[in-house]
């Protein structure tokens, strides 16, 4: 699944910010990092900051 030469590939993720969706992106967090193969600890942190930020 590699893009082409030279061609960037991207995901965004539009949740309406309302607190009650902080599960869901932090849940869409951690299935991007699983897939992409991040250990767990990475996992967890960009979790968090994502988040908290």
């Amino acid at each position: 699944m590699d893009a082409p030469p030279g061609e960037l590939r991207g995901i965004e993720l539009a949740i309406a910010s309302r607190l009650e969706n902080i599960g869901l992106v932090g849940l869409a967090v951690q299935a991007f990092c699983s897939y992409l193969g991040f250990s767990e600890v990475e996992a967890y942190q960009l979790q968090l900051g994502v988040v908290e930020g």
